[in-house]
């Protein structure tokens, strides 16, 4: 019994596969161990926590993000009114102010310059408990020009609205006490209505020339009047401005409306079937793992052909068949076809009997036979009881347990004419069935071939 290779198997990754294939029963335990104790395992952390009346701290966290969320909340929602309140004002003043719609490079201005002139008589006379030069007191009174100004109907005609601060922006009373004028400035789209809005200006100055002459008696001579075309740049970059501070407002409102609109803070979870998730992926990897290392290290015969390649010694039976797909040459369907049919076969264990009787018969024709191997007497009885049943008379067989550990076996498988190695695949190993093969072919026997249960 000649044995090619005394270092063990070769790793082969489909033969691997299918070694660990066959352990899915133990993989399906420690797969539902890890599952379902991991996620009792986070159950029951959480039981505890509570029934020391205490939070976890995912839910103390929660606590702080909600309450954290409802202040958000709340200041979001105040400036959402701040933002729409300026955005409605910065949107009114664009479409309406009369200042922006203007145009930068022709702007029309009336102007028209008032000279305070002193009566002859007052020249050289002070108002009565007054002191200084007279014609400042009227100045003061002038100055108020713009107060006595009403928003009506008749602004509304005459300048378009009866907006008072957008008036001011276009029509201006300016009082100057250095050379006793008052002037008044006027910005239009139009010389015409440059002209309408100065002289609609000018009856509000003119009609303080009566109160004005209670303190001192005057003149008010038109020394300049007319209406110019100016250039305006900077109302180009004030439009731009306020454009601006729209986008500006508008982008801030639209985010505080979001912040308002997101939704509180998520209740933690317990986490249980993230966790049993979890012990599910990492048991099941250490199956695998456990499974593959103990296929590399365990030195345990997984084919039957491996046998025959390494005893030269053929194989006579197979009650348990090759689970690995390149046990027979051909194509991928044809493998499986193959298979497949050569499994149906195998199933009819009184079929494989049978088979092995006539191959046993043919071998030993007559004479006496010892079934042995690495395994256990009781493993091989069944085996030799059919072999009995089917051979009657004409074959003694015999059935020793483990050759390696009994030296009478040997002694026997000496005497008797064929030795029948009987071994269980996924079970048996290398090192054990060498030892085996070592003694036979000292004992100089006559092995005769495998059969693998």
């Amino acid at each position: 019994m000649e044995t090619r290779v005394r270092s063990g198997n070769d790793v082969n990754l489909r033969d691997m596969f299918f070694h660990i294939l066959y352990h899915w029963r133990s993989i399906l335990v420690i797969v539902l161990i890890g599952t379902i104790g991991l996620g009792a395992y986070q159950h029951f952390s959480i039981v505890n926590v509570h029934n020391r009346g205490e939070k976890t701290a995912e839910e103390k966290q929660y606590e702080i993000d909600y309450q954290a969320w409802e202040a958000s909340v709340a200041t979001s929602d105040q400036a959402v009114r701040s933002y729409r309140n300026l955005l409605a004002n910065r949107k009114d003043y664009l479409n309406n102010s009369l200042l922006l719609k203007l145009n930068p490079s022709e702007v029309f201005q009336a102007t028209r310059v008032y000279l305070i002139k002193l009566a002859e008589s007052e020249n050289d006379k002070l108002h009565a408990g007054m002191s200084g030069d007279p014609a400042d007191y009227l100045i003061n009174v002038y100055n108020g020009a713009f107060d006595n100004i009403i928003s009506d109907k008749g602004m509304e005609e005459i300048f378009g609205t009866d907006n008072m601060a957008y008036v001011r922006e276009v029509a201006k009373v300016e009082c100057n006490a250095d050379f006793n004028t008052v002037t008044i400035t006027i910005l239009g789209t139009n010389e015409e209505d440059a002209k309408k809005q100065l002289e609609y200006l000018s009856k509000y100055v003119l009609g303080l020339k009566t109160k004005a002459d209670e303190i001192y008696t005057h003149d008010l001579e038109v020394v300049r009047d007319g209406v110019f075309t100016i250039t305006r740049m900077d109302l180009a970059q004030s439009r731009t401005n306020v454009a601006s501070e729209i986008e500006s407002y508008q982008n801030a409102l639209n985010r505080n409306l979001e912040n308002m609109s997101r939704g509180a803070p998520g209740v933690p979870g317990t986490h249980v079937k993230k966790m049993a998730l979890f012990g599910f992926l990492i048991s099941f990897a250490a199956s695998l793992l456990l499974f593959g290392i103990q296929y590399v290290i365990g030195g345990r015969f997984h084919e039957s052909r491996d046998l025959t390649a390494r005893y030269q010694l053929p194989v006579y039976a197979e009650y348990v068949h090759s689970r690995a797909w390149n046990h027979h040459p051909g194509k991928l369907i044809d493998h499986l076809i193959e298979n497949w049919e050569f499994r149906k076969k195998m199933r009819n264990n009184e079929t494989v009997n049978d088979t092995l009787a006539a191959l046993v018969k043919e071998k030993v024709p007559s004479g006496k036979l010892l079934v042995t191997g690495t395994l256990p007497t009781a493993k091989m009885e069944k085996l030799v009881n059919a072999l009995k049943s089917r051979m009657g008379d004409d074959l003694n067989v015999e059935v020793r347990g483990n050759l390696a550990n009994d030296s009478e076996t040997l002694t026997r498988a000496a005497a008797v004419d064929a030795v029948l190695l009987v071994e269980e695949m996924h079970v048996s190993r290398v090192k054990d069935v060498d030892r085996v093969a070592e003694l036979l072919t000292i004992g100089d026997t006559n092995p005769i071939g495998f059969v693998t249960i």
